[in-house]
């Protein structure tokens, strides 16, 4: 026998209420300013809490589709969960009540009513403040640990139950987009970047990669001299180049800049394109799906160029073939269309997943693509000269074309141009959704196994290109099925609930739940 409505929805609204467990974190916080240990023990804390936001999304999501979350669930486990989550509320109720006991703080009262299908809870003013600024001391710093550490188990146990029956396979790349999407001082993210261990290494790879927004870290990306280089084709006649560089086989892509800008806002250009390189520079995890960067180097033409290492030895003998490439028809010496492959549904699910993952951290380190195609997407595992294949390697698989890449915040100076990837209102200024915009087309070409360029008719206007694509999605669920289409229409349309006056932790929710989750449960 399963949950009654009436009885999901507590559940539902007992999670609803862990969201007030940020209220904790203003109280700790006023404790910790100086003490660089209680520092982490907080953001461990934070940490473990937004374990449970992701949860929170997610069972919301799937109520808000019909179903109730634990439908599927034994009614012995059902009441575990139930349990679990009485556990961590009482945990952080007990926490208030410790700290009390110490003299540390004054706090509204806590307290559990009669009712017993949720909690009531006073939440605490923004602009609270501590009676007393007591110093750190070793026995509040023992209570916070024992406290954390329980509140951790009683989450992990939480996790392992839910992951049964209502699989989170994201969880590991949602959690950056979760806990970064707040805004951080530069110290919290100095402490996640060193905590790899603990936190998990994407985490506080991506806690890396933000510090360097902010400032944090004093990472350098090095000047190569252009005559270091020895490149396959003189100067940047294309974006793409090969070459050498110290005996290795690298390739370098350019960025052009464009001679009639302003002095001050060339100087802008080239301070964008250092930062660019210095985040392109930064080492990443795998999911990331970026090729490392050496430095940046000086073309003919002032042009500036990113040199990244090639992937594997195989493609040191290959180069790379984008998947604009792989899209595009080909056609033999008399002009006859040759047959095409088309990669198999599960690895073109799993090519869709990994983009999607890829914006995913991105956008929680702060960055913006700002001119994502397919031309983008670069594959290292075989000549393009090679009879097409229909499995995809994922792994050989990478994301490039930052040239006009910046931090979110930073006001545009350069646009790349009208283009069907781009969203008609780009040029208005550039936000997250808009990569979402771009990454959506990608996506429908993946379904279709086609360049959709080729075939928009000349002289539309942008928004009579997305609007046809709109139009397009009414033939997608045939083929790829309802979930995906839906995923496309959220990031054509910006479809999360006025994203556009959204705060960024807010729009990171909204992507984890309409377009990261979904898209995970695809498969073939």
């Amino acid at each position: 026998m399963s949950f009654g409505v009436g009885e999901g929805l507590a559940v539902l609204s007992l999670i609803t209420s862990l969201k007030g467990a940020w209220d904790t974190y203003l109280w700790i916080e006023y404790l910790v300013k100086e003490d660089k240990d209680a520092q982490w023990l907080l953001l461990k804390y934070e940490y473990e809490t937004s374990k449970l936001d992701r949860w929170k999304a997610r069972l919301e999501e799937v109520q808000k589709k019909g179903r109730e979350p634990f439908d599927a669930m034994p009614q012995k486990e059902q009441k575990l969960v139930w349990g679990y989550l009485a556990q961590v509320n009482m945990l952080k109720l007990d926490m208030v009540k410790k700290f009390n006991e110490h003299g540390l703080l004054s706090l509204p009262d806590y307290s559990v009513p009669a009712g017993e299908d949720q909690f009531d809870k006073t939440p605490l003013p923004r602009d609270f403040q501590p009676e007393k600024k007591t110093k750190f001391k070793a026995k509040t710093k023992q209570v916070l640990e024992e406290s954390v550490a329980k509140y951790k188990e009683a989450i992990n146990d939480l996790n392992e139950l839910l992951q049964k029956y209502i699989p989170v396979e994201t969880m590991a790349v949602a959690l950056p987009q979760v806990l970064l999407s707040r805004s951080r001082p530069n110290s919290d993210l100095s402490l996640l970047a060193r905590q790899a261990m603990t936190i998990g290494p994407l985490l506080a790879n991506c806690a890396a990669i933000k510090a360097l927004d902010t400032g944090v870290s004093s990472l350098a990306v090095p000047e190569i001299p252009r005559n270091g280089l020895g490149m396959d084709q003189h100067g940047p006649q294309t974006v793409r180049t090969m070459g050498w560089y110290q005996s290795e086989r690298i390739f370098v892509e350019w960025k052009f800049i464009r001679p009639n800008l302003t002095a001050t806002d060339r100087d802008k250009v080239l301070s964008r394109v250092q930062k660019l390189g210095t985040l392109l520079y930064q080492p990443k995890q795998p999911e990331f799906h970026i090729p490392s960067c050496l430095g940046i180097t000086t073309g003919p033409n002032s042009a500036r160029g990113y040199v990244y290492k090639l992937p594997s030895e195989t493609s040191k003998q290959l180069g790379w073939y984008t998947l604009e490439d792989w899209l595009t028809p080909k056609f033999d010496n008399q002009g006859n269309k040759l047959p095409k492959t088309t990669p198999l549904l599960g690895d073109r699910f799993r090519l869709a997943q990994a983009l999607v993952g890829v914006f995913s951290l991105l956008h929680a380190c702060n960055w913006l693509h700002k001119d994502f195609q397919s031309s983008d997407v670069l594959f290292f595992d075989r000549d393009s000269l090679e009879a097409e294949s229909e499995r995809i390697s994922i792994k050989d698989m990478y994301v490039t074309g930052f040239q006009y890449s910046r931090p979110d915040g930073d006001l545009s100076i350069e646009s790349p141009g009208i283009s069907p990837y781009r969203h008609p209102d780009a040029f208005k200024g550039f936000r997250k959704q808009f990569d979402w915009y771009s990454l959506g087309v990608v996506l429908i070409e993946i379904a279709l196994w086609e360049s959709l360029p080729a075939q928009i008719p000349k002289g539309l206007k942008p928004e009579e290109i997305r609007d046809g694509m709109l139009q397009s999605l009414k033939s997608l669920g045939g083929k790829v099925g309802e979930a995906y289409r839906d995923v496309v229409k959220v990031c054509l349309e910006g479809n999360t609930g006025n994203a556009i006056n959204k705060v960024d932790e807010e729009l990171a929710m909204d992507f984890l739940v309409k377009v990261v989750d979904p898209l995970a449960a695809c498969a073939a």
